[in-house]
């Protein structure tokens, strides 16, 4: 598994453990669905800063549902 594919599965997880869909947090930082389905596919790679924005947002969310 590439590390892509790690990170996007965690996120997918943490999302699914908040029973959030991914969207909503892409949504809420500016990042179009077609750009994490690229992301997905490998035709793309994220951004550390895109990462960093999904993950503050995902933090941020987690804490809320704790």
């Amino acid at each position: 598994m590439s590390l892509t594919e790690t990170i996007i599965a965690d996120i997918e997880r943490r999302t699914a453990a908040i029973n959030m869909p991914v969207k909503e947090i892409l949504d809420a930082v500016g990042i179009d669905w077609s750009t994490w389905w690229r992301w997905k596919q490998e035709k793309t790679s994220p951004t550390v800063a895109s990462l960093m924005k999904i993950t503050r947002e995902l933090e941020s969310r987690e804490k809320l549902a704790a």
